[in-house]
């Protein structure tokens, strides 16, 4: 789940089947508040874990206190880059109806420097529901024995 007010507020399923990820948009839609975004959850399964925009704990503990399962999710150093360069490694599906997703994919553009080269910094638009998918994958995928435990 990804965080906005002017920006949409967006969720997005994401499943993992061997190398393949696989993306259903939920929920895009601004001017969403902390009940809203509660409300819209109440009516909605989701199933396993939400991990959610770390840099918004108030929102997260909010929709905790209200009983929904979620997480803030994982952010390590450069973890946009690392979160894209995770995403790299899987072959990526979108579901026909996740519209806003598919124009977000399409809309994807890397910065330019003063001379037009194409630098190695995403451009911070169009990357709603792609926040929110590369959170979940990232939290998880990034830490691969996470909730495992090995006893000898």
């Amino acid at each position: 789940m990804d965080f906005g007010f002017n920006d949409p507020t967006t969720l997005v399923a994401t499943y993992k089947k061997d190398h393949n990820l696989y993306f259903k948009e939920l929920l895009y839609r601004s001017k969403m508040t902390t009940e809203d975004i509660h409300q819209y959850l109440k009516g909605v399964e989701v199933l396993g874990m939400t991990y959610a925009d770390s840099a918004r704990p108030e929102i997260i503990e909010q929709l905790r206190r209200y009983g929904h399962k979620v997480m803030k999710s994982y952010k390590g150093a450069n973890s946009v880059l690392a979160g894209i360069d995770l995403l790299k490694r899987y072959k990526l599906h979108v579901t026909k109806d996740s519209e806003n997703m598919i124009k977000e994919f399409r809309s994807y553009k890397w910065k330019e420097d003063r001379a037009g080269r194409i630098t190695n910094v995403p451009e911070d638009l169009f990357n709603h529901t792609l926040d929110a998918a590369r959170y979940s994958c990232y939290s998880i995928l990034s830490k691969p024995n996470f909730g495992k435990y090995y006893i000898h």
